[in-house]
């Protein structure tokens, strides 16, 4: 249905003289911002995703350190608590 309105349509146009141009013109123009804005959205598409997957990365990151953080201060408390009970040891 479609293939045969196009041709139909735009023979019509073409038939008007300069202002059937100019609508082919503007529908055209129309077209291509339309695939333009179309690519646009699909390229913001994958941006939006590298940068949520880089979010989640860092935040991984963020926990791995976190963990080492408690780890390393876990161990220095039972250092220093091993020293205080020497020194407590030591002083009777």
């Amino acid at each position: 249905m479609l293939d045969q309105v196009l041709p139909q349509g735009s023979q019509y146009l073409f038939s008007q003289g300069v202002l059937g141009l100019v609508v082919i013109g503007l529908i055209w123009a129309w077209v291509l911002q339309r695939n333009e804005i179309k690519e646009l959205r699909e390229a913001h598409k994958i941006e939006i995703a590298a940068e949520r997957k880089l979010n989640a990365d860092l935040q991984e990151h963020r926990l791995d350190d976190f963990k080492m953080l408690v780890d390393v201060s876990t161990s220095i408390k039972m250092g220093l608590e091993g020293v205080l009970t020497a020194i407590r040891a030591s002083g009777k």
